[in-house]
Formats: structure tokens, C-alpha cells, sequence
């Protein structure tokens, strides 16, 4: 997938795992630009309640993720979301690129090894002109109304990119009319 930050302003990255069925461990890496962006935050997704994640983020542009789920995870959803602030200068864009050092290590509960398929991603760093699109993925969806939401009940910080009717400030007002674009498509 692709997603577009704004310069200084930051995107989140959904790390998305879909069709588990008793994963055990699973280890790789993710490599990106350090020069266009920069790791701010991990926030956990909706599939470690069933599983454990070890980040390492001492090595300037990879991140070591090692997951572990001793009972089987078996499922889809997201395991963490990553949030980068864009670095870069306007145009800049980064790679993200799942990877491991010898190879991505994917077990079953038993210890038996597993198939995976991943898709690389990218972050563009440029201005963003679609108005509630918080993600930077260029589509207003449900995921943007639900941040709205977020910010108007002071969940998660404001950001001024889905003040949409343009008052100052990130209220339900706003939600309401990104849900709008989201049913029009547009």
C-alpha cells in the first residue's frame, strides 16, 4: 500500500496480517528510508490480545519484529500500527520493505514452518490535498471517519487535516461530513 504524509506531519502504517491459522512465532524485519522518515510510535493492533510482539528499533532504518503466540494465532487484523513522521523533503519518499536476514521465519504452534506472502509498502512524503484523508492512502474510508471521531472525543491528538468544515478544531461535525465522502467515494 501506499500512503502520503505531509512534510513534518506524520502517517500511520498498519502492519496487516490476514488468514493466520496456528501461527506460532513469526520474525522478520522491515527496512525504510531513515532519511525521509522517522519511527515516532508502535501502537498495538487488534491480534496481539492472542499474541506477543517484541520490536526492536535500535538499528536506524529496520525494525526486528518477532511475534509469538505459544496457543496459535489463528485470524486476521493488524498487529501494530507504526507511526512515522515524514523527515524528508517535499517529493522524498520511503520504501518499506519486509525483509530478515537470512529469511522471514514463520512457524505454526507446533514449531512446523508456515507459507507467508507479504507486500512491501511505500510512504510518499508530499502535501497532501485530500481533504480527511488521515491515513495518506489517497481514499476517504471509514478508517478516516473513525479518527475524526477520535480526535473529537479527545482520544488521540488533533490534527488539523480533517477539520474539514474548517472551524479550528476536529469536531463530529467534521466526522459526519468525512462519512459523507466516504459513502459518495470520494
Amino acid at each position: 500500500d501506499t500512503r502520503t504524509a505531509n512534510p513534518s506531519g506524520t502517517v500511520r502504517i498498519p502492519i496487516l496480517l490476514a488468514g493466520a491459522v496456528d501461527l506460532g512465532n513469526l520474525e522478520f524485519d522491515i527496512t525504510y528510508d531513515a532519511n525521509a522518515i522517522e519511527l515516532t510510535n508502535a501502537l498495538s493492533g487488534s491480534l496481539l490480545d492472542m499474541a506477543g510482539l517484541l520490536l526492536d528499533t535500535d538499528t536506524s532504518g529496520v525494525l526486528a519484529f518477532k511475534v509469538e503466540a505459544p496457543n496459535g494465532l489463528t485470524g486476521s487484523g493488524s498487529l501494530v500500527y507504526l507511526v512515522f513522521t515524514a523527515i524528508g523533503s517535499e517529493g522524498s519518499s520511503s520504501p518499506l520493505t519486509f525483509s530478515a536476514p537470512v529469511s522471514i521465519k514463520v512457524e505454526g504452534s507446533s514449531g512446523s514452518p508456515l507459507d507467508l506472502k507479504t507486500i512491501d509498502g511505500l510512504v510518499r512524503v508530499q502535501t497532501k490535498t485530500l481533504g480527511g484523508d488521515f491515513n495518506g492512502d489517497n481514499k476517504i474510508t471509514e478508517v478516516d471517519v473513525v479518527r475524526a471521531l477520535q480526535m473529537a472525543f479527545g482520544l488521540i491528538d488533533e490534527d488539523l487535516f480533517l477539520d474539514v468544515d474548517k472551524d479550528g478544531s476536529v469536531t463530529v461535525s467534521d466526522a459526519r461530513l468525512i462519512l459523507k465522502g466516504a459513502v459518495s467515494g470520494g
